[in-house]
């Protein structure tokens, strides 16, 4: 189980146990749960204020941008290799 508050600016924490993404989130509709099969694309990217984000695409094609601080970075850059490679395991 991976469990990570990226960001200490904003409210989320992302949890993931392998086969389900859980994104908590207290100022909108609660927590987001994304099974690894809907999941198309996780990367970190850089925004237009130069900051680190991680970027999600699911099936339908929604985006979800979630910032990084610097110190979560690596964290997260480990996050996203597992959710990548769960993303290729389960086309198989």
């Amino acid at each position: 189980m991976i469990t990570i508050k990226p960001s200490a600016k904003h409210a989320k924490i992302l949890q993931f146990d392998g086969q389900v993404l859980e994104i908590f989130n207290p100022y909108q509709s609660g927590s987001h749960r994304l099974h690894v099969g809907l999941l198309t694309e996780a990367r970190i990217e850089i925004n237009r204020n130069n900051n680190h984000k991680m970027t999600m695409r699911w099936t339908g094609d929604p985006i979800l941008d979630i910032d990084i601080d610097e110190s979560e970075l690596a964290a997260m850059i480990d996050l996203v290799n597992v959710l990548q490679t769960a993303i290729t395991a389960n086309k198989r």
